[in-house]
Order: structure tokens, then sequence, then C-alpha cells
């Protein structure tokens, strides 16, 4: 019986650099080993006063102690930058035959296979350090190294990313897109009346101002709700929490939001934030529609009018090469969060006319719905399809 360590930083965090947690599907993952294998798990906790600084304990309010993180990871990635240096862990285990890396390089004892969503992972989501030669070059001697068997971006669009920035032959032969993996409900509660669903932990930049300016606008047209499930800027708030068909959420537990996807139609997800986005896959497996926008591989994951709708983005936040507009993580953030607070009027009435024809068009919507339901089941977003391909890998490994 081979056993496979899953490392996932945010179980060990010996430093500030990592804002990683472990995904529900992520843990689910660790369930679906081949026959022949078993996973470890870690045992560790989270460092405390690194998540302390994450959400605002030790006297801080949130908002500062989460810049004083970011001032000190930035630090540190461009300072492995200037020396050429991808960001790495030190690993090393007397218990494990191989380890699953949750996008990190390692320095390991025993081979490894990581996944990823997006190259600029490797250098602290600073594109410049892409962009440079330098640097590139020492990723690619990273990427070749022996050790590190395979790569498995989590999207086609995050693979060409990566070949686009790092030329290697070597590369390209130990690469191939694993998509994450959804566990289906055991049932689909019936949907009754319409329901739409937004999810996101940031507000402006996953798309929640332009979401709740479009229902306010259908919400006097339509008799249908909205789930709106993340924080809000108190200005924002107290104006449309007067609309009587939104249901507002802060902190829940995943109990509840499971609930809410069960409870929801179809996601709103205009995100110009996301590499990848979980939840629209979480979304998929409750049979709900998803209205997103063309942004990275966002509409890989949805293809549009086959489990939703793909509309054009307001702008860009990615290059067609794959990299980002910004040079430098806080520039990237920045670009985002202020192009996201005014939402052109033609962008608006994109999103107003999805959603409603969301509400409208039940053959379309059931289309959707069915087609999610199948992807998640038995296509590839399925245990089915992750289990026989993972089982290929870990045998050539």
């Amino acid at each position: 019986m081979k056993k496979i360590f899953f490392f996932f930083p945010s179980d060990f965090i010996p430093s500030f650099f990592s804002l990683s947690v472990i995904h529900p599907l992520d843990m689910y993952k660790m369930d679906l080993v081949p026959e022949g294998y078993a996973s470890l798990k870690s045992s560790k906790s989270a460092n405390p006063f690194v998540e302390g600084l994450k959400r605002g304990k030790w006297g801080l309010k949130t908002e500062i102690s989460q810049k004083v993180f970011w001032l000190i990871s930035d630090a540190y990635s461009n300072s492995l930058i200037l020396l050429n240096r991808p960001k790495k862990w030190n690993f090393f285990t007397k218990d494990a035959d191989l380890v699953y890396s949750r996008q990190f390089l390692l320095d390991t004892n025993v081979p490894y296979l990581l996944d990823m969503e997006h190259p600029a992972v490797f250098c602290g989501f600073n594109q410049y350090a892409l962009d440079s030669k330098s640097f590139s070059a020492s990723l690619r001697k990273e990427l070749e190294n022996d050790n590190l068997r395979r790569i498995l971006p989590m999207s086609n669009t995050a693979k060409q990313t990566l070949f686009n920035f790092v030329k290697s032959e070597k590369v390209v032969e130990k690469t191939e897109t694993v998509y994450p993996i959804v566990k289906s409900p055991d049932k689909i509660k019936k949907k009754e009346g319409i329901a739409f669903l937004f999810i996101g932990k940031v507000f402006y930049q996953k798309g929640g101002l332009e979401t709740l300016i479009c229902f306010d606008r259908l919400s006097k047209k339509y008799n249908v709700s909205l789930n709106f499930l993340g924080p809000v800027p108190k200005g924002i708030y107290e104006k449309y929490s007067k609309n009587k068909q939104i249901n507002f959420y802060s902190d829940v537990p995943y109990d509840k939001v499971k609930e809410l996807f069960q409870n929801s139609t179809c996601l709103v997800f205009p995100s110009m934030y996301d590499t990848l986005g979980f939840v629209v896959l979480e979304a998929f497996s409750y049979g709900l529609s998803v209205i997103t926008v063309d942004s990275f591989a966002l509409p890989e994951l949805v293809e549009d009018n086959v489990r939703g709708i793909v509309i054009k983005p307001p702008f860009n936040t990615f290059r067609p090469d794959g990299g980002y507009v910004g040079s430098t993580r806080a520039i990237q953030q920045k670009y985002i969060l202020e192009h996201s607070q005014n939402p052109p009027q033609q962008y608006l009435d994109s999103l107003y006319e999805s959603m409603e024809k969301i509400i409208l068009d039940s053959s379309l919507r059931n289309k959707f719905s069915q087609n999610a339901i199948k992807e998640t089941r038995e296509g590839k977003f399925s245990e089915k399809t992750y289990k026989e391909k993972i089982s290929k890998i870990y045998e050539s490994m």
C-alpha cells in the first residue's frame, strides 16, 4: 500500500507568506485516492499568529491586519524574485511514498506532483516575474526537476498560460489538465420559483455591485429572489437591504452554503478576480445555471449556452497570453477594485438581460441545469473522470 501525503500550506505556514486554505473540494479529493493507495493528512494546525493576522485578531481590525499580512507577503515575494527564486517549500517525510502539493513547488525527499490555477502562484502573483527571462529560466529549472513528476493545471487555460511563459518540452510532457471535482449531493431539491445566488468573499471584485444593481431592477418587474452571501459595504447594504426580495448572509457554516445551493436556481458570478471559481463547480453539482464573464478559465467551465451564459466583461484583467494585466499583485488588485466600482451601463444591461433570460425561458433553464448535473456526475468534473485520470497519473510516477 503506497501512501500519498496531501500538502496544503495552510496546515503548516512556517512563515507569513501564504493565504491558502483547504477548500471542501480539496478535502473531498483527499478521499478519492485510487485502489492500492492511502492518503495521509496533516495533523498540524495552522500557525495561530498568521491565522490571527488573516482574521483580524490580536487587537487589530481585519482590514488593518490583512494589510499588514500582505505587506509582509509582498516584501517576501519580491525579495525572492530579485534573487530569481520561485517560491518553494521545504518538506521532508519518512511516512509517505509521494506527495500531492496544492500549488506549491517543493524541496522534498520523495517524488511529488502539484496542481495549479495560474503560473503566477510561483511568484506571489507578480506578473513582472513571469515576464522576466531570468526568473522564467529559474522557474523552468524547478518545473523540469525530476522529483516533480507531474504538473496538473486545473484548466486548459492555466495549462496554456504556463506554456506561454515556460518554454520547455520536458514541462509539456509532464503537464496534464485535471479539473477539480465536486461531490454531488445525494439528492437535489426541486426548485420552487426563481432564486438567484451570489457568493463572494470580496464584494466589488467578484461582481457583487452589478449583481445587486441588476437584481434590484429585476425585482421591480418579477417575483424572484436573491440569496447574497458575502461582505457588503455599509452604504450599499443600507440601500439594498430595503429590498425584501434580497436575503443577505455573511459568515455562515458550510452546511448553510449547501442549503443556499439547494434553494437557488442560478448562480450569478461576474467575477473579474478568479482564475477558476470553485463555486461554479459547486453550483453545477446542485443543478444551477451559471451567469459569468469571459475571464480566464470561467468560460471554459461554463461554456456559453451549455451550462449557463457567458457575457463580455466590462474590462480585461488578463492579457491575451494569460498573464495578469497588473505587473504586481498589489497593482493587479488595485486595478480590479477601481474598475469594479462603476460598472458601465452596457455591461449592466447585458447582465440584466442574461438574468431575465433565466427567469423567462424555462426550457433554457432546464437545459443548463441538466447539463450541469450531467457534467458533475458523469463528465469532466465528475468523481469517475477524476479517479480514472489520477489513477493513471499515480501509476506513471
